[in-house]
């Protein structure tokens, strides 16, 4: 068996590879290019395959970003699991992290994620081989919602909520192209981790801006949701308001204009992929369920 770097040709080999280790998060050859080899930082040393002959029977993505490692993706054909194999293909990352610089890798949501952890229930040999090769859980708080929209309809309390807000200033409204430079430098000022999601939806969805909805005060941008990051558009987030005008209401309001957006595009579900935590209890009350639960762990290098 020996390690290498991942090319072109073994594509069909990795695909069949990671449908049988992750089953519930398959991709087909369009995703894993999105995800993968199309990432704006891929590095080739990075991508590696285990090879046995001509089969490839382990497969590992981790990227490098701002000094951290990420273990995106990572999977062993079934009938040869439990050979150190995996354990091969992650010390073999490790030692290649260290010489970049990293000081700690984490198995959560890294550039272009496939999944943001580790999936407790339905990857439990994942999560044990991450723990006896040195990781730590850190938390469990990752999860993935969902809500369907099949007779949705806005509550009455979300209006009356909105009309309160209009009289006190706020005004909300979909994504203009009036707005959408001033939402640009919204996010680069204060939710900086996002410009990135709305410069490449925007270049998805270049002639159609209401994908994403806006909260004003005083004609500035105080709060913003959107959807279709991934091209997905029943795909929910990234969502936030200015600390400042938290707790009034706001992002109920635009949470639940972007459903009623969705639904008069005929879609009749939305959930995102990562979220939770603190903010688990607005989702709930919102009508969203949970559907996945995902720990993030990591390990010093």
């Amino acid at each position: 068996m020996r390690i290498r770097e991942f090319r072109g040709r073994d594509e069909r080999q990795v695909l069949e590879l990671l449908d049988e280790a992750m089953p519930q998060d398959r991709m087909g050859p369009e995703v894993f290019r999105q995800k993968v080899i199309l990432q704006e930082n891929y590095d080739p040393s990075l991508c590696l395959i285990a090879e046995l002959g001509s089969e490839v029977i382990g497969f590992i993505f981790a990227p490098v970003q701002k000094n951290l490692g990420y273990v995106n993706v990572i999977g062993v054909r079934a009938e040869h699991r439990r050979k150190g194999i995996g354990t091969e293909l992650l010390h073999e990352i490790e030692k290649r992290h260290k010489e970049k610089g990293v000081k700690k890798i984490i198995i959560s949501g890294g550039p272009k994620y496939v999944v943001p952890g580790v999936d407790v229930k339905a990857y439990p040999e994942a999560m044990n081989f991450f723990l006896k090769n040195g990781f730590e859980e850190v938390s469990r708080d990752s999860v993935s919602m969902s809500r369907s929209l099949m007779g949705y309809d806005t509550p009455k309390y979300v209006l009356e909520i909105e009309e309160k807000l209009v009289k006190e200033g706020y005004r909300f409204q979909q994504l203009d192209g009036e707005h959408v430079l001033d939402l640009l430098l919204f996010l680069r000022k204060n939710f900086p981790g996002w410009e990135e999601d709305l410069r490449r939806t925007l270049e998805m969805r270049a002639g159609s801006l209401d994908f994403a909805t806006i909260a004003l005060k005083d004609e500035e941008i105080v709060g913003y949701c959107q959807v279709a990051t991934d091209g997905l558009i029943e795909h929910f987030g990234p969502f936030g308001v200015l600390p400042d005008h938290r707790n009034r209401g706001i992002g109920t309001v635009i949470f639940h204009m972007c459903l009623r957006m969705l639904q008069s595009k005929g879609a009749r579900n939305v959930w995102f992929a990562w979220g939770g935590g603190k903010n688990y209890s607005f989702y709930e009350r919102q009508g969203m369920v949970e559907m996945r639960r995902f720990a993030i762990l990591s390990k010093e290098i």
